[in-house]
C-alpha cells in the first residue's frame, strides 16, 4: 500500500507542476486548485458552497477563502440560494467563463492531449487516450476505495495497523 501511495504522490507533484506550467505564464493566478474550484462550477453551471466543499473534498473555511479570492479577480459571483436562505449559490461571471475556456481548450484538450500522445503513445497503440480514460477510471476507483476504507474488511488486517 505504501508503494502505491508514494507513487500516488509523485504523479500528484508532477501533475501541479505540469499544469503550473500550461497556465502560468498566462494567467499567474490560476493556481491548480483555483482551476480545480472553477472547473467544479463548470461541470455543475453554479454550485452551492457547501456542495464545492463535499465535491473537493476541501474544509470549508479553505473552500470559503478561495472563493473570496475568485470573487476578488472577478472570476466568480454568488447570490442567496433560494432552497436555504444561509447558503450561496457559486456561478462563474463572464471574466471565468472565458478565463475556463480558454483553460480547457488550452489545458484541458490541446497540452494535456499533446503530453498524452507524446509520453504514451508507443507507436503500436491506435488510440492511447482509452489507456488514460481507463487510468482515470481506476484511480477514481481507488479514490472511492481509500474514502471508504474504514468500513472496508481487510483479509489480514488494515496495512496501516
Amino acid at each position: 500500500m505504501h508503494q502505491i501511495s508514494f507513487m500516488l504522490k509523485r504523479c500528484f507533484h508532477a501533475a501541479l507542476r505540469f499544469h503550473r506550467g500550461l497556465s502560468q505564464p498566462h494567467h499567474p493566478k490560476l493556481t491548480p486548485a483555483r482551476f480545480d474550484l472553477l472547473h467544479t462550477i463548470v461541470q455543475n453551471g453554479s454550485a452551492e458552497q457547501s456542495d464545492i466543499v463535499k465535491m473537493l473534498g476541501v474544509t470549508g473555511p479553505t473552500i470559503s477563502r478561495m472563493l473570496r479570492s475568485l470573487r476578488e479577480l472577478g472570476w466568480i459571483q454568488r447570490e442567496r440560494s433560494p432552497r436555504h436562505p444561509r447558503a450561496w449559490i457559486i456561478r462563474l461571471t463572464d471574466a471565468g467563463a472565458a478565463l475556463m475556456k480558454w483553460a480547457s481548450s488550452v489545458i484541458i484538450k490541446r497540452s494535456f492531449m499533446h503530453f498524452v500522445y507524446q509520453h504514451f503513445n508507443d507507436r503500436s497503440d491506435p488510440d492511447p487516450e482509452e489507456r488514460i480514460f481507463a487510468a482515470i477510471q481506476w484511480l477514481q476507483q481507488l479514490a472511492r476505495f481509500l474514502d471508504d476504507r474504514s468500513t472496508f474488511e481487510f483479509a489480514y488486517g488494515h496495512p496501516d495497523d
